[in-house]
């Protein structure tokens, strides 16, 4: 039996896919294999009863003030949180004694190294970020010196594990571990909308790109005018989400696009829409375009990032190039007046999800790499395929 901890800055679902990927994994870890426990910077309301439900236990440290200013005062907070977090951790690690430790996040990489090189246990890094840092910026030094202490990393594309190489991580030492899900779909009662539907799932922040969205939607509706985009996701940038609101005025959209908010049952959503677009100018994986795909949503996504990975471009969906409306609106016109292509990439998709990005793969793949950090062994990981082809 491993004991294992789980270290995150967070369990808000609503702070990002990557404390749902975590519940995910905590929900089918093999418990005849490991012992988990989790601890996290958050208050006590900040921790969903989801998370509570798993029979697992939680230690709760001070929230990390994410929105901290650059001011004396905030980097005091910041400073004074970070330093409580390492000790909370350490008194942990003391209560909990393990064999490795899977730090979720880089924030929580901030307070988490130092505890668990005091304690002697490996950490395994979930990378869930592209690492765009400048060579020999201050940033890219520290990023990888921080890797010299971690004993492996677990990139969720390819793409991210290349990123995080170029920052500095030991190729020897990190390995591609997609995000999975259920292949079957959560139940839904959702009523097919009318008209051509679209959906884009995804915080308000200028690099989701929901501005490409309505700019193409404009254009789209010159050929298919019964077109309708819904925005479901936070509002993480109140300057740029109010833009964007503009935007649709100025064109005239208003009757066809609604702003959804962020909602808990998405997922049981999603079925009643026809496309799923995501703009993201580089995102690190995607999780939504498997839930899209899943749910038997066409898929039209922008070029960049990990999404190559998760779309085949032509096999199971479109791409655009990253930041370009005009090839967002062609792809979308298409998937939009040719049924038969639409039918043949939700197909794909389906397979895709079943083949490679099944929840119950990846974590198999997962437990690999924390059983041999466990062990200060080599992971070696086999490779993936897609209708029997290499990825």
């Amino acid at each position: 039996m491993i004991r294992a901890l789980f270290v995150t800055h967070s369990l808000d679902f609503e702070a990002g896919g990557a404390e749902r990927v975590l519940y995910d994994l905590l929900v089918r870890l093999d418990r005849s294999r490991f012992e988990p426990f989790i601890f996290t910077g958050s208050d006590l309301a900040g921790v969903p009863e989801a998370f509570s439900a798993l029979d697992i236990p939680i230690e709760i440290g001070p929230r990390l003030p994410m929105e901290a200013s650059l001011s004396l005062t905030g980097l005091w907070k910041t400073a004074k949180a970070l330093l409580s977090l390492m000790a909370g951790l350490h008194r942990t690690l003391r209560r909990y004694p393990v064999e490795v430790v899977h730090v979720n996040t880089v924030f929580a990489l901030h307070f988490a190294l130092l505890p668990c090189r005091l304690a002697g246990v490996p950490v395994v890094f979930h990378e869930h970020n592209l690492v765009h840092q400048r060579e020999g910026s201050v940033w890219q030094r520290r990023y990888a010196e921080r890797m010299k202490h971690v004993e492996h990393v677990a990139a969720n594309s390819g793409a991210v594990r290349e990123e995080a190489i170029r920052a500095g991580a030991d190729p020897a030492r990190i390995s591609t571990v997609y995000n999975g899900i259920d292949p079957m779909p959560p139940a839904s009662k959702a009523e097919k909308r009318p008209g051509f539907s679209i959906v884009q799932a995804a915080n308000f922040l200028d690099w989701k790109g929901q501005h490409l969205v309505v700019e193409a939607l404009g254009r789209l509706r010159e050929n298919v005018p019964e077109a309708t985009v819904t925005f479901f996701g936070s509002v993480k940038d109140k300057a740029y989400h109010d833009r964007v609101r503009a935007r649709v005025a100025e064109l005239g959209l208003e009757e066809a696009v609604e702003f959804a908010g962020f909602r808990n049952d998405l997922l049981a959503q999603l079925p009643s829409f026809d496309c799923l677009v995501v703009a993201s100018d580089a995102e690190p994986f995607g999780l939504v375009l498997l839930e899209g795909m899943r749910a038997g949503l066409v898929i039209v996504a922008s070029d960049a990032g990990g999404v190559p990975e998760i779309v085949r471009d032509g096999t199971n969906g479109l791409l655009f190039d990253t930041s370009d409306d005009v090839g967002l609106a062609e792809a979308l016109t298409r998937v939009a007046t040719e049924p038969d292509i639409r039918a043949r990439f939700v197909e794909a998709g389906h397979r895709a999800v079943s083949q490679v990005f099944s929840l119950d793969v990846q974590i198999r793949r997962f437990e690999e790499v924390l059983e041999a950090a466990s062990k200060r062994l080599p992971v070696r990981l086999a490779p993936e395929h897609f209708d029997g082809k290499p990825l």
